[in-house]
């Protein structure tokens, strides 16, 4: 799958310019966009996750995501709804958090459109950026697996690309098997093997799983089978690398504990393999992970039994399709008129376990 990093510029009087243009050519003449700036309500967190979620969005829309982002770049903090009327009262289709920052704004977690709703992206930005004004922006997440928006950017008028650059996501869309079984037949005969080997020899085989703030007790685990990996590999594993992927597992707990998992491999009175990963609405990311050499097919029994228990419950959430699988690396940058729209910083990549 390929992202693209995109810089483009925006003019501010072509915001006004492009939005007439965009209604006209969209369901029909009595259809318009509204944009509304939300309000703090007591039930906002769960309400605005809830929505995040229906729209397949990343992890990173979560709303204490968004509070502890921009407190730690130092933005301020909006959050934007978006409506639709057609033939009735006003209808929500999408939301979107800005991070305003001295220099350049940020589009944190991506524009969240309702699936029947995709087509109206190009509107959506266009209304948005007109009521932000010009400036400095910037889209996209090395979380995201949203398609590249360069041609939709293309399409208004006070955009100008400056720049794009190919990205590699890595995603296992698993609606593509109508079973976690019929996945499991499809990959590979060693991996397969591999997993039954572990079942078959070691005896005391069991993995523990912990949610929430208790996943916090696995964080030493994790990094020491990480850096077991990494010798087998012949990477280096420095201290900062270490220490930067421990705290950056402790800042997610913290930060939205309700979504962060890990799960323990054991076996041989030792740990064998590990994994760290956030679900959130039809997406499991695996953040992090580990294993040791001779873990005799532990790791990859661990990715079978824990796996087909997620996806089968995530199963009929969205379209009764099952989630995704996600190990990526992504971001997407642009810049409008007096504005430029371009990629968050401080968000580390999610690595391959």
């Amino acid at each position: 799958m390929q992202e693209l990093l995109i810089k483009a510029r925006t003019r501010g009087a072509a915001l006004e310019e492009a939005l007439p243009v965009l209604v006209a050519g969209s369901r029909g003449p009595a259809v318009s966009i509204t944009i509304s700036e939300a309000v703090h309500r007591a039930n906002e967190p769960d309400a605005w996750d809830d929505f995040a979620q229906g729209c397949a969005a990343s992890y990173e829309c979560a709303h204490t995501y968004l509070r502890t982002y921009a407190r730690k770049n130092r933005l301020r903090l909006r959050l934007f709804e978006i409506f639709v009327q057609e033939d009735g009262p006003p209808q929500k289709i999408g939301q979107c958090a800005v991070g305003v920052g001295r220099v350049t704004s940020v589009f944190i977690g991506g524009l969240q459109l309702l699936s029947g709703y995709s087509s109206f992206w190009t509107l959506a930005m266009t209304e948005l950026l007109g009521h932000l004004g010009p400036g400095h922006y910037s889209y996209g997440s090395v979380q995201s697996i949203e398609k590249s928006r360069e041609e939709e950017l293309k399409q208004i008028s006070a955009v100008t690309i400056e720049s794009v650059r190919p990205l590699e996501v890595h995603a296992v869309d698993f609606s593509r098997w109508p079973t976690w079984d019929d996945y499991w037949h499809a990959i590979s005969t060693n991996g397969r093997r591999n997993a039954r080997h572990a079942e078959l020899f070691i005896p005391d085989l069991s993995i523990a799983i912990h949610q929430g703030r208790r996943a916090a007790y696995d964080i030493p685990t994790l990094l020491r089978l990480r850096a077991a990996m990494y010798r087998r590999k012949g990477l280096a594993l420095g201290a900062w690398r270490a220490l930067r992927a421990g705290l950056g597992g402790l800042s997610m707990i913290l930060t939205c504990p309700q979504y962060v998992f890990t799960a323990v491999v054991s076996g041989q009175h030792r740990a064998l393999g590990a994994i760290f990963g956030i679900e959130f609405g039809p997406h499991v990311y695996c953040a992090n992970g580990g294993s040791q050499p001779d873990n005799g097919g532990a790791a990859w029994c661990l990715t079978s039994r824990y796996f087909a228990g997620p996806m089968s419950a995530i199963r009929g959430q969205l379209n009764s399709s099952w989630g995704m699988l996600i190990t990526l690396r992504t971001t997407r940058r642009f810049r409008a008129g007096s504005c430029a729209i371009g990629d968050p910083v401080g968000s580390p990549p999610i690595q391959p376990v």
